[in-house]
């Protein structure tokens, strides 16, 4: 793990690539290239100059103007000719310890940036001020490349001239009465007099050749006022105030500053955080929020220093965004320059924050008069080191807060621990005043009882400071371990991971923190959010893999040995049988009647018989000497083979051995390694040349062509896809040549190609004409394999970067990545039906097998089957699917709609499914295990006057006889199950998106965005009630927009209705309500025809928009999920939230599901994944544990991750 000290130690911090961020440091010019979102005020910045002899930048303190002008302006003005500027950045010694007058330092600073860009000029004479020198009559500076220059004297942070105090006021008014005269091109008093008319003679009075800038923090814009009589020029429109960073000009400057280091769209996931945004905030917020680039800066500098060797992702902001906050806060609160007394936390922990949500505003100078804390503890917290405060003006009077919103909650934490610390102090205290009152009355006790008693309050002081220690320790520790345990994860080890996540669950359950468990909790079902299916050990690296033709078996090569193993059990399939070469197997692949052929690093190719294990006699031996580095197989018995340093190629028989014509491909020119061979079934070859870089592609037909393979053109991935990659991660070009390509690989129609490099791309070709398609950016170390699927719509990838990859070949994105491996990954190979992944894993000594299945739109809905073993998903990408719980492998694919699938619910049989979708249809699913199914549509009736529509939400009645939909025509919809007869429609003055049928079949709810709930009788279609939020002092109903979800408790008592507000609302003993006639109507004024009108309660929620809301199978909770990145379980009476499960850190979770035995927890989320995990505590800890290879840390990993010299028990028995 990196250290975290670098950036924010105060000294200057050299900028890359792979280290965009200064953390709370300014950039420097040098860092331009990494200075992003200012471009507009930059260009304003130079309007003024030009225009004025002095220009005002202010702001607020952490809003950049150092960077703006250094990394902004500076580097504008380095390439502007008309006219030129020298620029001349000024950081003033204001103080008593000055060794000279403002003026000469600025004269000094003048002299040096001369000298630092070569400008001829001429040099200062003894005696001579910065005004007469400025002011000669044929004063000429000239660049280096002859341009005329114009000083710019910039003067930044000037707001330390005036915070001066003291014995050195009539030093201040010196400096203000120097500046006058050289903003004012006033004449200083030594050139006024009699004495100077010779020295004025050389001057030219009424030139003004050169141009000031003044920045300073805006509460002291009102001391820069009152200079305005000595200075004129202040009053002219020249002043620019810095405004915090847009939302989008904040994600832009994250984004291109980042490119190296960040996922793609992970930018707005960033500065949403840092600036407390929510995806679906409205637009109107997002025009006003406020985002700070002081905090930006350090918040993305240090989840980069986290990341170790993978990317910045969500799961890493959403995992460490609050702990690099926080340890932000206290290293502040203990810095040197920072630490009282006064004590600076208890006066911003008691003042700067309001109940437990807002910032609060206290006046600078009672803070100060009252000694709250000292004008250089002020200094430094709103200065470029610690940044945690800033002065703001507020109804006249200037007040301190806290730099940002994102800081209540740590601060309001701190203050919380502070004052349970301040409690248990002051309980000690009144029990030994107790104490020392009791023995005053009972001064005729004995000495000894005395004693005794004094004796036992020192031994319970002391067992207390010894427990507060043990918390505190463990606390520490506890944090630690999440943090470790991501950190390993993404490195990939992921039992060291879940070692620390267990650990820190037990700490977490000792102190009975429930935020410490439920973050440890998150990091375990990311340990069974894994798309790993098996791990096959081996005793030597493996280098290669590759599926048996119909998948069931898997091929490995592994130091001189093949073996073969049965994929669904994890068993060696051949014990006993030694497939043995006599070197190295490089390479194997399948050909026809299921013979496995392997090549070696002696040059002996040999052919295996998959159901024997035993080797296949030939007529001539096949050997291509000196080595084997690659094998290709195509139809038939056609093989291909290559050796790494003559360069040559073989076509071979494989059925007798013999060879097809004599060896090719050799460079007269050019010296070949061929690394990877593929064939096409449209008779092409490919060879990835590591030496040059190049793939070349030949014809060369079939086994029956007599003709000589042709070259029909050469692919160059540096010319492409790689120099991208080279100018993305910053290495010098000049590395460019021979950009080592590790691997290719046909599509199976031969249209597409793909190749891997050393430089971290893989690349996509036209298989025809070689043009380039695409570049695959997003590994962080060489691509050893590249293999595509059997329709070609998805390549994996394999790297040394210990990662396997699955992309899209169609829109060239990253699906998802796999982890697992402990080192670099060498091989891949897609199972036939492409449902599997195998890879090879090099160094670890393993080859696993993935299940790269997915849906390849956003997840809408899941729902478990009713006895507990499927789970059917429905997706954006117009498919349901159904997988086995257990195994997390696919079991049918349905096929059918026309457009994204909204919802899908079991019957309560579990034989049949129903689905509603976009295209305006519900449709119902005879499916089996076996992938055979049949689905009919259901149509609305034939005198439907209001039109045909998307279908929102479908829900089956518990009996299985109902069948009911949600319409965005305005209706919700009635069928019967079993014949598809249609019963009835229900109104609605708005898009109805969620219905239910309560447990005895008797009503349906349905709601939608017209804020109201309402029950229909069934089958008469009657409406009985309705329902909506209980009334403001307005008559508008609280936080309503509409509604997304309804849905009856287990026992039919209650309904719960979701909000696109982020509240949830329960309608409590709905059927005792019925028959209490009111005409009340809703906010809109609508009016509940003939029905009643139930009251709800309103339960708030810290989300957006509540997309998913259902009680426990007891009644007892709620579970939701919503807009953000967990599922909540709340008490359904109380609203008090029980617990969350962040089962989605960095994708919102569309929907949530529990199985009917509970033991199971499933959310599917708008990235197309899902997630299945034991939603007890206890038994996800088991899940875990049995998936381990060790139970146990060891004892340098607790040093390292606990800080411990002493593993605790282990938690996996």
């Amino acid at each position: 793990m990196k250290s975290e000290a670098s950036p924010g130690s105060g000294e200057r911090y050299q900028l890359d690539a792979e280290h965009p961020w200064p953390c709370l440091l300014s950039y420097e010019e040098r860092s331009c290239d990494f200075f992003y979102g200012r471009k507009s005020e930059a260009a304003e910045l130079l309007r003024l100059i030009r225009l004025n002899p002095l220009t005002v930048l202010y702001g607020k303190s952490g809003l950049g103007k150092s960077s703006l002008l250094r990394a902004g302006l500076f580097s504008l003005l380095r390439d502007h000719r008309d006219p030129a500027y020298l620029l001349v950045y000024c950081r003033l010694d204001f103080s008593a310890e000055a060794a000279y007058s403002l003026l000469e330092q600025i004269a000094e600073k003048l002299r040096q940036a001369m000298d630092n860009v070569g400008a001829e000029g001429p040099a200062r004479n003894s005696g001579e001020g910065l005004w007469e020198y400025l002011h000669r009559r044929n004063l000429e500076i000239w660049s280096k490349d002859n341009f005329l220059l114009t000083p710019l004297l910039v003067l930044d942070q000037f707001e330390e001239l005036f915070s001066q105090s003291g014995s050195i006021t009539d030093r201040i008014a010196q400096a203000f009465d120097d500046l006058a005269a050289l903003v004012e091109n006033r004449i200083p008093s030594e050139l006024a007099g009699a004495a100077a008319v010779e020295r004025r003679s050389q001057l030219d009075l009424l030139s003004q050749n050169y141009r000031v800038v003044l920045s300073f923090r805006e509460d002291y814009l009102p001391d820069v006022k009152s200079w305005e009589k000595k200075v004129p020029s202040l009053l002219r429109n020249n002043y620019l105030r810095l405004e915090p960073l847009t939302r989008q000009s904040a994600i832009d400057a994250v984004e291109r500053a980042g490119t190296a280091v960040l996922e793609a769209g992970v930018a707005s996931s960033i500065v949403d955080f840092v600036g407390k945004l929510d995806p679906d905030t409205e637009p109107t917020e997002v025009d006003r929020a406020v985002i700070e680039p002081a905090l930006l800066s350090l918040f993305c500098c240090r989840l980069n220093l986290r990341r170790g060797d993978q990317r910045i992702d969500r799961d890493l902001v959403m995992t460490s965004g609050e702990n690099i906050l926080d340890q932000f806060y206290r290293e502040t609160l203990v810095a040197e320059d920072v630490k009282g007394p006064p004590d600076v936390a208890r006066f911003i922990e008691s003042y700067l924050v309001q109940g437990d949500r807002f910032r609060g505003l206290f006046p600078k100078a009672e803070a100060l008069k009252e000694n709250f804390l000292t004008t250089k503890q002020l200094d430094a917290l709103t200065g470029d080191k610690h940044r945690l405060l800033r002065v703001v003006e507020y109804a006249g009077t200037f007040r301190i807060e806290l730099i940002h919103d994102c800081l209540v909650p740590i601060v309001c934490r701190a203050r919380d621990d502070r004052k349970h610390l301040e409690k248990q102090v002051e309980l000690e205290r009144k029990a030994r005043n107790a104490e020392a009152q009791a023995i005053e009355k009972q001064k005729r006790i004995s000495w000894l009882t005395a004693s005794l008693a004094l004796m036992g309050i020192c031994l319970g002081v002391a067992l207390w400071q010894w427990h507060e220690a043990d918390l505190a320790s463990k606390r520490a520790m506890a944090n630690s371990a999440i943090g470790g345990s991501y950190a390993v994860r993404r490195n990939g080890d992921p039992d060291l991971s879940s070692l620390l996540a267990l650990q820190a669950l037990s700490l977490g359950s000792s102190l009975k923190d429930r935020q410490i468990m439920d973050r440890a909790e998150d990091q375990l079902r990311r340990a069974l959010d894994t798309r790993l299916l098996r791990s096959f050990p081996h005793r030597a690296d493996v280098n290669a893999v590759t599926f048996s033709p119909d998948g069931r078996q898997l091929a490995t090569a592994s130091g001189k040995t093949l073996r073969i193993w049965n994929v669904d059990t994890g068993e060696e399939a051949l014990v006993g049988r030694m497939m043995s070469h006599r070197g190295k197997v490089e390479d194997i692949a399948f050909i026809a009647d299921n013979t496995l052929v392997a090549g070696d690093d002696q040059g002996y190719l040999r052919l295996w018989d998959l159901n024997s294990g035993a080797e296949k006699p030939l007529t001539d031996t096949m050997r291509h000497a000196p080595a084997i580095s690659a094998l290709a197989a195509g139809s038939g018995n056609l093989l291909a083979s290559a050796t790494p340093r003559k360069g040559e190629i073989i076509l071979w028989d494989a059925a007798r051995g013999g060879r097809l014509g004599p060896p090719f491909g050799q460079d007269g020119e050019h010296r070949r390694w061929i690394y990877d061979l593929a064939l096409s079934a449209d008779g092409k070859l490919a060879a990835a040349d590591v030496e040059s870089g190049r793939t070349t592609v030949w014809e060369i037909g079939t086994l029956e062509s007599t003709e000589p393979p042709v070259e029909l053109f050469t692919l160059n991935d540096w010319k492409h896809g790689s120099a991208s990659t080279v100018r993305r991660i910053g290495m010098p070009e000049e590395r460019s040549v021979g950009m080592k390509v590790n691997s290719v690989a046909f599509s199976r129609d031969g249209k597409l190609l793909a190749t891997g490099d050393r430089y971290l791309s893989a690349n996509l070709w036209d298989g025809v004409t070689g043009m380039h398609l695409g570049a695959l950016l997003g590994h962080r170390a060489p691509v050893r394999d590249v293999a595509f699927n059997q329709d070609a719509s998805r390549l994996a990838t394999a790297s040394e970067d210990g990662t396997a990859a699955i992309w899209d070949t169609a829109n060239q994105r990253q699906l998802f990545s796999l982890i697992g491996h402990d080192k670099e990954v060498l091989g891949v190979d897609f199972s036939p039906k492409g449902q599997r992944l195998a890879t090879a894993g090099g160094k670890d000594q393993t080859a696993k097998v993935w299940n790269v299945e997915a849906h390849t739109g956003g997840i809408r809905a899941v729902a478990f089957s009713p006895d507990n073993r499927y789970l059917a998903t429905a997706s954006d990408d117009n498919s349901i699917r159904v997988w086995d719980v257990e195994s997390r492998e696919l079991v049918a694919k349905l096929i059918g709609h026309q457009g994204p699938v909204q919802q899908v619910v079991f019957d309560p049989n579990g034989r049949h499914l129903a689905s509603a979708s976009d295209d305006k249809t519900v449709r119902i699913w005879n499916w089996s295990k076996e992938g055979e199914t049949e689905e009919s549509p259901l149509q609305y009736p034939p005198d439907e006057v209001f039109g045909v529509d998307k279908i929102y939400d479908v829900a089956y009645s518990r009996d299985g006889k109902w069948l009911a939909a949600a319409s965005a025509n305005y209706n919700a919809l009635l069928w019967s199950a079993s014949n598809g007869e249609f019963e009835f429609t229900g109104r609605h003055d708005g898009m109805v998106w969620a219905v239910d049928i309560s447990p005895d079949g008797g009503y349906l709810a349905s709601a939608g965005n017209d804020g109201l709930l309402k029950l229909w009788e069934i089958p008469s279609g009657r409406l009985a009630a309705c329902a909506t939020g209980p009334k403001d002092s307005r008559g508008k109903p609280y936080g309503l927009r509409w509604f997304l979800d309804v849905n009856f408790s287990p026992d039919g008592k209650r309904l719960v209705m979701a909000t696109g507000q982020g509240s949830v609302y329960v309608v409590d003993e709905w059927r005792s309500q019925l028959g209490r006639k009111r005409t009340e109507t809703t906010g809109n004024g609508v009016l509940c025809e003939g029905g009643e009108w139930l009251e709800a309660r309103y339960l708030p929620l810290q989300d957006k928009a509540i997309t998913s809301a259902k009680f426990s199978a007891d009644g007892n909770s709620l579970i939701t999920t919503g807009r953000r990145y967990q599922v909540t379980i709340q008490d359904a009476n109380s609203g008090k939230e029980q617990r969350r499960v962040g089962v989605h850190m960095g994708a919102k979770a569309n929907d949530v599901a529990i199985s009917p035995n509970k033991f199971w927890i499933a959310t599917g989320s708008e990235n197309g994944s899902f997630h299945i995990s034991p939603l007890q505590t206890d038994e996800l800890k088991r899940a875990v544990c049995d998936r381990l290879s060790r139970k146990r840390l060891k004892k340098s990993e607790c040093q390292e991750y606990l800080g411990s010299q002493e593993c605790l028990p282990p938690v996996c028995n």
